[in-house]
């Protein structure tokens, strides 16, 4: 599978078959002691089944290929190991009582595993923030230089967005610690709710207020929207460092590492593949999102239209965002940072980035905007088509020097203006 390119062993581990089959065996048995401790099973029941609670997946799968029924093919290969006492498993459940809880299970394991991946990037991203907070570049709006900036506030948001969806995953994370133990429909007919409750303590999970035979889909559907909006978020970062890299910008580049090769025809590339594949990667987890929001509408208690989307689309969510947490990391490790050439981009045509500084300082002097606007305009649009320098245009046009002096015009494109006021604002998130 192409899914095992990306997926890391960790987060693999938690959707193998192994941990699918050990979950399901770790509910059983807690309902099971659950029944003891209600006095409704022998005492020591709990105990010896236990001892003897073993399953081969291998045996799992040639009894489903007749029943097609995974957890009877399941519950049929434990019963051959336990033994007589395998009728006391299983009392007044529904497959979905082990298949949801098993689900949610694993959806607060992936979580824990991708909210720590999230932390690890918050700290290198943090880090990136403060060093260069001083640093001078282009602030751009439409693709097109606007105003100073530096480049430690441009990651300060980023660093603010991330913190945002280091508290979404928590709050989805709370929501989805859920199981539901309650039976066909969900009233507990062949159970009681003590039992639930008995059995989710163990797990770890609470119990949800009301179920049917499943677990409401508007709580995994949470889930994948917190999974998306992480992705966009990386793939919002990740194209800002794309554009950075392009040869006319050069501002900053992915990593290109010893013995790496760009391109099979052109030996001088060295293309950002890192964050295209992020890109990509983030389009996949917009679409789970719309598929998981397509199982929230189920037929009366449940229907099963949801079960083989899950399957798929759950495992592979969580392991690509995981991935693009951590590949993340390494890019703003290993990245490089070009200070000269957000510089040399600064000053482009003479710092007609300034233009807006001049503007209101003519109308500060008395000018009308509109006047104002038309003089700078003028000369901007000068200093770009004909490749001047603005800045020595303006010192040099009798209009503007009879409103602004030198000191004064000096200030107009003295850069710390425009940033001056970044230590506070980036103070806000680290």
């Amino acid at each position: 599978m192409e899914l095992d390119r990306y997926a890391q062993s960790e987060m693999k581990a938690i959707f193998s078959e192994e941990n699918k089959i050990n979950l399901w065996l770790d509910i059983e048995m807690a309902v099971l002691k659950a029944w003891e401790t209600e006095g409704a099973v022998p005492e020591g029941t709990y105990k010896a089944v236990r001892s003897n609670a073993k399953v081969d997946i291998k045996r799992i799968k040639e009894i489903e290929s007749v029943v097609h029924h995974e957890i009877i093919a399941f519950l049929t290969a434990l019963a051959e190991n336990v033994g007589e006492r395998s009728r006391f498993i299983h009392l007044g459940l529904t497959s979905s009582d082990i298949l949801d809880t098993a689900t949610s299970l694993q959806i607060k394991e992936a979580n824990n595993l991708i909210y720590q991946e999230l932390e690890k990037l918050e700290s290198v991203l943090k880090d990136l923030v403060i060093r260069t907070k001083d640093i001078l570049c282009v602030g751009r709006t439409h693709g097109v230089h606007a105003e100073p900036i530096t480049f430690g506030f441009k990651l300060a948001g980023y660093l603010l967005e991330l913190k945002r969806n280091k508290e979404r995953l928590q709050n989805v994370s709370k929501e989805a610690a859920v199981g539901k133990i309650s039976g066909a429909v969900g009233t507990y007919a062949h159970l009681n709710p003590n039992i639930e409750r008995l059995t989710l303590e163990q797990l770890g999970l609470k119990p949800l207020e009301v179920s049917t035979q499943i677990i409401p889909r508007d709580i995994f559907a949470n889930v994948f929207s917190a999974w998306a909006l992480i992705g966009s978020f990386i793939e919002r970062l990740a194209l800002e460092i794309r554009h950075l890299q392009k040869t006319e910008v050069l501002e900053m580049e992915e990593p290109f590492y010893e013995g790496q090769k760009g391109s099979s025809a052109m030996p001088h590339k060295r293309n950002p593949i890192l964050c295209e594949r992020l890109d990509g990667m983030s389009r996949i987890l917009r679409g789970n999102l719309i598929v998981s929001l397509e199982n929230t509408a189920l037929w009366h208690e449940r229907d099963i239209s949801h079960s083989s989307v899950e399957r798929m689309i759950i495992p592979e969510s969580a392991i690509l965002t995981h991935y693009m947490i951590k590949t993340m990391i390494r890019i703003l490790t290993d990245c490089k940072i070009y200070p000269d050439n957000m510089m040399e981009n600064l000053n482009f045509r003479g710092k007609l980035i300034c233009s807006q500084r001049l503007l209101l300082e003519l109308v500060r002097k008395n000018m009308l905007r509109e006047q104002a606007y038309k003089i700078v305009q003028t000369l901007a649009m000068k200093a770009f088509n004909e490749k001047m320098n603005f800045e020595q245009i303006v010192r040099s046009d009798p209009e503007i020097k009879s409103y602004l002096s030198e000191e004064e015009l000096n200030e107009v494109f003295d850069y710390k203006y425009f940033v001056r006021y970044v230590d506070e604002i980036v103070s806000r998130v680290i």
